[in-house]
């Protein structure tokens, strides 16, 4: 299958740790042939706020041998139906968001998952147990499908962002923007695994990159002041 999945994180020793080798491991159930990159941060440096996903999430896909690339967090649970429909949307898009609904799992169904045989249909999910938010517009949610070409030309993922947030609707806005294409919303629920939160991260965010992120809202779609913005990235080694 010409499909390479990238999934980039922080090991913890803990759930994150579990929550990426099974949902690596049903990811391989469902497409055998696709390729698996897991980018992983070797630094062992403690706090989520460390954290560059956009470098690991860039490494991966320069390291990707297919054209076709999913790019999603290790703590989503897509339907297989909906990346083979996605892949197809490919065609007239330049990337394809694969759910327009999340069900935000609680700790006992998201234990359960993980304490069941992998494969490629889910466990049984009590749905009116779950938190179901809804999706519009370009809220990626730090996940999508797009072609390695259309990653290049928008210069991949901003570096510049550490910690939790924000990175993937820059990417997203400078998708659009270079390649003069729309990305494409399926209809179609996914589910997201829980894990602890720091209830600090939203103001931490916003306190190291908000400055650089309305500079990309900014300039979205308008590919001189992009490519403007684009010049400006430096990648970390």
């Amino acid at each position: 299958m010409n499909l390479s999945i990238i999934m980039a994180y922080k090991p913890d020793g803990g759930i994150r740790d579990k929550q990426c080798a099974w949902t690596a491991a049903r990811y391989k159930a469902m497409f055998p042939t696709a390729e698996i990159i897991i980018s992983k941060d070797p630094s062992k440096k403690p706090g989520w706020d460390t954290f560059c996903k956009s470098k690991y999430i860039n490494r991966g896909v320069e390291k990707a041998k297919n054209d076709i690339v999913l790019i999603t967090d290790i703590d989503v649970v897509f339907i297989k139906n909906a990346i083979l429909k996605g892949i197809e949307q490919l065609k007239n898009h330049c990337a394809v968001l694969p759910f327009s609904v999340i069900y935000y799992l609680n700790r006992q169904t998201t234990e359960m998952i993980l304490k069941a045989p992998v494969g490629w249909q889910m466990p049984k999910i009590r749905f009116e147990q779950q938190k179901k938010r809804v999706r519009i517009g370009l809220k990626p949610n730090g996940m999508h499908l797009l072609t390695k070409a259309a990653w290049r030309k928008s210069g991949g993922y901003d570096e510049r962002y550490t910690g939790w947030g924000s990175e993937d609707s820059a990417f997203l806005w400078s998708l659009v923007t270079m390649n003069n294409k729309e990305i494409h919303r399926m209809d179609v629920a996914c589910y997201h695994l829980w894990h602890p939160l720091d209830k600090t991260r939203h103001r931490k965010r916003d306190e190291r990159v908000s400055h650089l992120t309305q500079k990309y809202l900014a300039a979205k779609f308008d590919p001189v002041s992009m490519a403007r913005i684009l010049k400006e990235k430096g990648r970390r080694k």
